[in-house]
């Protein structure tokens, strides 16, 4: 279940195991995992230390087993983030057994936490072929869509993860988290009152309330302060770092993030792209921390040369693309579809008349962006243009960024500044005659 009960369970079952047969070297291996994954939570150095034993006793008996080369690499990459030879182990374990989905979403995860998406989806999509009903690959997908802020698609492969264990934690608490950063206020507090496996519900509340305060909503705040200084154990999200962010406590989410980034615990290894933290990267201790953890020479040599299966086929043929492009260019620029703020990728594909898979793919193999890039990057235009009408002079830069589509603050200043290397307001005074 990869959660703490489940864990626990998993070690006394092996355990077991080894009492039977002390020669039977898989559970030496499965030990050596739920150690190493226990571990990862705040470095426990005894445990990651007993994983390192178990996996020892594991390789004298079996040599070339790929479930051993995932527990090590699972060790390497969770446990000591060793990107390189975690990738190295991954590997390993995928060339032994080509159709053992453990190892190639450990490597998923391990693409994902240094920012290699695309390779991450590419593989998440093959393991999703081998084993279609694990609800784990499903919410292993979501994760990479929400850290790359395509909510729509995070929330999709939630639901098809839930669908098939209602009760798998992990989806659930990510599904808060893609409730608060789509506004969807509704949703969120039907989860948090019906579902008894939501993830700290009142601090959800709060820093939905934080995150979103335009939206008028009674939610106690006064509590924040003690809520920041409950120990949180081992929920799978750092809310405390959540709201100390979204406080404005800057400092002191960065001195959170920087014991957890030493402590090496949990999904803080996902830190580069983690949505809720995106107000801390002004900051030059927030890029040091980066640098240190992901500069070029502790990432994988050549990200390249991963196992890999033939390369799927073009989804579209050519006819077919050249049609779907031409109604793609005039629903955004004489229809204007981008200034529809809750724009989907499911809504453009049912008005250009393909599957939402078919109009990704094309968006990313023909035009080099996602959903999110495609349709910001028509807002971003429209933005610019109204922003230098002397007509709407009396209109503040947000006023006309929401009017041209964008729905959130943060993102409109996230992409300007990405897209033209400056704020808005730079811009607008070097562009104003």
């Amino acid at each position: 279940m990869w959660d703490g009960p489940g864990i626990a369970n998993a070690i006394g079952l092996y355990e077991q195991c080894v009492s039977i047969d002390p020669s039977f070297a898989l559970p030496y291996f499965g030990l050596a995992y739920c150690y190493a994954m226990s571990g990862s939570w705040g470095n426990n150095k005894d445990l990651l230390q007993m994983s390192e034993e178990k996996l020892s006793k594991g390789f004298n008996l079996d040599k070339q087993s790929y479930v051993g080369y995932f527990s090590k690499a699972t060790l390497s990459f969770w446990g000591q983030w060793d990107f390189i030879n975690g990738h190295k182990y991954f590997q390993k374990a995928i060339e032994l057994n080509p159709s053992y989905t453990e190892a190639e979403e450990g490597l998923i995860e391990l693409f994902t936490a240094v920012g290699y998406f695309e390779k991450a989806l590419w593989h998440t999509d093959n393991i999703l072929k081998i084993n279609p009903l694990s609800p784990n690959h499903y919410f292993t997908k979501a994760n990479i869509h929400y850290l790359n802020e395509d909510y729509t698609k995070a929330l999709e492969c939630i639901e098809t993860s839930l669908s098939i264990n209602p009760d798998f934690t992990h989806p659930i608490a990510l599904k808060q988290l893609c409730l608060i950063l789509t506004k969807d206020y509704e949703k969120l507090n039907d989860l948090l009152s019906q579902n008894p496996l939501a993830e700290r519900p009142e601090e959800c509340r709060v820093l939905y309330k934080l995150v979103n305060p335009e939206d008028k909503i009674d939610i106690d705040i006064s509590r924040v302060s003690l809520m920041i200084k409950e120990d949180f154990g081992k929920a799978l999200f750092p809310w405390q770092l959540f709201l100390l962010v979204h406080l404005d406590k800057h400092e002191m989410a960065l001195d959170f993030l920087e014991e957890n980034i030493r402590m090496r615990t949990g999904q803080i290894i996902n830190f580069m792209n983690i949505p809720l933290l995106k107000p801390l990267h002004q900051y030059q201790r927030f890029r040091d921390l980066l640098h240190a953890a992901f500069r070029i020479e502790l990432l994988p040599p050549d990200p390249e040369k991963e196992i890999r299966i033939d390369p799927p086929k073009a989804l579209m043929s050519v006819a077919e693309i050249d049609k779907v492009l031409e109604i793609l260019e005039k629903g955004m620029k004489e229809e204007k579809w981008f200034k529809n703020p809750s724009l989907s990728l499911r809504e453009v594909a049912e008005n250009v008349n393909i599957s939402s898979n078919k109009l990704s793919w094309l968006l990313n193999e023909r035009i080099g962006q996602n959903f999110n890039e495609y349709i910001n990057s028509f807002r971003l235009e429209n933005f610019k243009e109204n922003a230098l009408n002397p007509a709407n002079s009396h209109l503040t830069l947000l006023a006309i960024a929401y009017d041209s589509g964008f729905n959130s603050k943060s993102v409109f200043n996230a992409f300007f500044k990405k897209a033209e290397g400056i704020t808005p307001k730079t811009w607008l005074r070097s562009n104003q005659i």
